[in-house]
């Protein structure tokens, strides 16, 4: 059953299970409990579709690296599937280990643990039949890269699938059984705001909840909860429960809200592919409904004998090729965005569309001296919203008609796993959001260690196809002033992370808050690392692990 909070008032029951965010996780926990004889409130923030009221409770500050707040979270009912690509793989085994030389790394629970765990969420996804791409790339697709001559001694294809167009029907067929559902309450246009523990200490009692426009306010009480919040707004939520410790609930340590990460994303300069018909590789493989590609990660041995963390790295398409059909396709979708677009986005669009324009035309003209426009991070950071406020139908059809073309220039893309980084960090700022809870305050760093890295990795990289053939004398991830461009990938983790004691994490390997007795936290921010694979599949595979011990657990 599906209702507003402004509805639902007054709110008197006590719930068995309360479920605070209707994201991927939320609604994959959910979906475990349909069948129990169980009262469940799910609540969301937002609505059915995004809109500016909800989004606007997004705001932040940003004190390190760049990091895109408003647009790297989702509040509606489905959350992050409204804005995400589709693309899925799991964490690789080294990814759990403990690996010395990286400080601070390590899972409570294995590889083995997760596998049985991942089959569930592919099965949720509709992926199952192709889950075997993970074990291994088909021959045709390992012919291409042979070809291509990517050195096989050195790096190893990791595959992705894409759900492409089978995005928005997922998101509707997880949200769908919950709203049906008799025995769950699915709460949308409210806000949890604090959750309130008991005078004893130890326990919640019930969580704060807000209409979008503060008029309507409750308390909402259950026997457990589980906050499914995203990578962001868990830590914020706990930091700003501080009815019982200035620090906020689960905090005795001073953990939540340290270590954050997200994949750091780099492009290189153009260089020129040996031959052109080589470029199969840049393709994404049809699987029917879905696509997959290949990404390629060092060996684990090889990742310790070079002290390097899992980094991948993506073959992509000329920067400049993949710019000037951007911007025909940009050109094309402004005079008919009305058409095209849904309203609400089509208002937001116009004056985005015009500036992204002039800016990547301004970026063209002078790539080719080697200088860069001067609004370079604002040209970036507007594409990528003009990007994200494209329906997924008509983005799909995009990257279908670039991937088909044949390209005789290509870039490396890097993305970055990032060492733990307790100094890396959220906190929370003096300014208010229009519900009074304190804004966000973001400190995204990486460490020494991780330049080292990084240099390292690239320089790998430049060795090795030199090797193979390929021009690398004048390759180079810096840029012109030879500083490195960080873009994040929208993939926050680790502000609360798993680990075994209260002293290095915030949650047990069950995910329990380790302070309270009937918390629980499931979201990207419990990553005690992050690998280099987009954090859906395995959000989805602890949302479904957790749902399966609550259970066994009453």
């Amino acid at each position: 059953m599906h209702c507003t909070l402004a509805k639902a008032m007054p709110l008197e029951q006590e719930f068995d299970l309360c479920i605070i965010g209707s994201g991927p996780a939320g609604l994959a926990l959910a979906h475990q409990f349909l069948s129990d004889e169980i009262r469940i409130c799910l609540i969301e923030s937002g609505r059915f579709t995004p809109n500016k009221s909800a989004q606007r409770l997004n705001k932040g500050e940003n004190r390190g690296i760049y990091y895109d707040l408003e647009e790297s979270r989702c509040r509606a009912i489905g959350g992050t599937l409204h804005m995400w690509q589709g693309t899925v793989a799991p964490l690789d085994p080294i990814d759990f280990e403990k690996r010395e030389w990286i400080p601070n790394s390590g899972w409570p629970i294995d590889a083995e643990t997760m596998r049985p765990w991942y089959q569930e969420a592919a099965s949720l996804l509709g992926i199952s039949a192709h889950q075997s791409w993970f074990d291994g790339l088909p021959e045709q697709m390992m012919q291409e890269i042979r070809r291509f001559g990517i050195p096989p001694a050195t790096f190893s294809p990791k595959p992705f699938i894409s759900l492409k167009m089978q995005v928005e029907p997922l998101c509707q067929q997880l949200y769908r059984p919950v709203l049906s559902s008799s025995r769950l309450l699915c709460l949308s246009e409210a806000t949890a705001t604090e959750l309130i523990e008991s005078e004893q200490g130890g326990r919640i009692e019930a969580a704060a909840v807000s209409s979008l426009c503060g008029r309507h306010r409750a308390t909402l009480r259950a026997k457990r909860f589980v906050v499914c919040a995203g990578g962001l707004e868990t830590p914020r939520l706990l930091l700003n429960s501080r009815c019982r410790s200035a620090r906020g609930v689960g905090n005795e340590y001073d953990v939540v809200g340290r270590y954050f990460m997200d994949h750091p994303r780099l492009r290189s300069s153009v260089i020129v592919t040996p031959n052109s018909n080589r470029a199969g590789v840049l393709r994404q493989i049809s699987l029917g409904r879905y696509g997959a590609k290949s990404g390629f990660t060092l060996a684990p041995a090889l990742q310790q004998a070079q002290r390097i963390a899992n980094h991948n790295l993506f073959i992509g398409a000329a920067s400049f090729d993949v710019e000037r059909l951007a911007l025909k396709a940009l050109r094309w979708l402004r005079p008919r965005r009305s058409a095209l677009v849904q309203p609400v986005m089509a208002k937001a669009m116009p004056d985005t569309l015009t500036v992204a324009t002039t800016d990547v035309e301004q970026r063209s003209r002078t790539a080719g001296n080697g200088t860069q426009s001067g609004s370079r991070n604002r040209a970036v950071r507007i594409l990528r919203r003009v990007w994200r406020a494209t329906p997924v139908r008509l983005r799909v059809g995009i990257e279908d008609l670039i991937s088909k073309q044949r390209f005789e220039r290509m870039t490396f893309i890097t993305k970055i796993e990032q060492h733990p980084n307790p100094e890396s960090r959220i906190t929370l700022s003096d300014e208010t959001d229009p519900l009074g809870v304190p804004l966000l305050r973001m400190a995204w760093q990486l460490t020494a260690e991780d330049h080292e890295n990084i240099e390292r990795f690239h320089a790998l990289i430049s060795e090795q196809f030199a090797e193979a053939g390929f021009d690398t004398s004048d390759l180079t991830f810096k840029g012109p002033d030879g500083e490195y461009f960080f873009q994040d990938s929208s993939h926050p983790m680790g502000a609360t992370r798993m680990a075994d004691d209260p002293r290095s994490g915030v949650v047990d390997a069950n995910l329990k808050v380790f302070s309270q007795s009937n918390l629980y936290l499931c979201s990207s921010s419990v990553f005690p690392t992050g690998g280099n694979a987009n954090a859906t599949l395995t959000i989805l595979a602890l949302a479904i692990r957790l749902g399966q011990f609550l259970r066994s657990h009453p």
